[in-house]
């Protein structure tokens, strides 16, 4: 019997094979951190059980506040999981860009607190044409990439973010400022798929999912290099549909 000798082919990058690649790997990185936070969930509810049986409110507190920032995490990766594995064509409606952002904050800083986050509006405001909920997933995705990335740490030396918006020229942008950024995680490096370690795995699907959804606005996700140790994310997006 003969068989006929077929020649490798090179991998076109743009065929669905490295995406899936990328896919299996989120995936598996997603469900490692899952199951870490039900770990997580399991401990804070017996501190909340050892806190009631001695009538300790402090306990209770500290554990509830465990879980219900647990709870969030999984809800985060979930959406972000499943947003990743569908296509996507933004539901565009007028909205405020100030408000948005705003909206943002409010979402993040319900879990990591008020003063992690710090917001510097341009004095104009546009009303921007842009699916609201989906391009608040983007922006709160790069939120949370940098306070994570410093999760763990004490109050003094957590991660702040500062937010600063521009409107210019039928164009809105946020650029997000973290002054404190985890050395070891190049965020450049994520928006390509690559990832250097297990810290910088935990950020990949966030900013993997803000570049879809600011390329399908029309729009771009990039690294500002300003010569220091800060890191600089912005996103920008047509202040109307393209």
């Amino acid at each position: 019997m003969h068989f006929e000798h077929i020649p490798e082919q090179e991998v076109d990058p743009a065929s669905p094979a490295p995406k899936i690649d990328i896919l299996r790997q989120l995936t598996a990185a997603t469900g490692h951190r899952i199951n870490n936070l039900l770990h997580r969930i399991n401990s804070a509810e017996f501190i909340v059980d050892t806190g009631i049986q001695s009538g300790d409110m402090t306990k209770i507190c500290r554990g509830w506040e465990a879980s219900k920032r647990s709870h969030w995490h999984i809800n985060h990766l979930m959406s972000n999981l499943l947003f990743f594995t569908q296509d996507f064509k933004p539901y565009r409606s007028q909205n405020s860009f100030h408000e948005l952002i705003e909206l943002t904050r409010e979402d993040v800083a319900e879990t990591f607190g008020n003063n992690c986050l710090n917001v510097r509006h341009d004095s104009h405001d546009s009303q921007i044409e842009v699916d609201a909920h989906h391009l608040q997933m983007a922006f709160r995705n790069v939120m949370v990439v940098g306070l994570l990335a410093s999760e763990g740490h004490d109050d003094e030396s957590k991660n702040r973010v500062d937010l600063t918006t521009t409107t210019a020229s039928g164009a809105v942008a946020i650029q997000f400022s973290f002054e404190e950024f985890d050395q070891e995680i190049d965020v450049a490096s994520l928006l390509e798929g690559n990832v250097q370690n297990d810290k910088a795995e935990r950020g990949m699907l966030d900013m993997l999912v803000s570049q879809k959804i600011a390329q399908a606005h029309g729009g771009s996700i990039q690294i500002i290099d300003r010569g220091g140790p800060e890191t600089v994310v912005e996103i920008s997006a047509p202040s109307s549909a393209v």
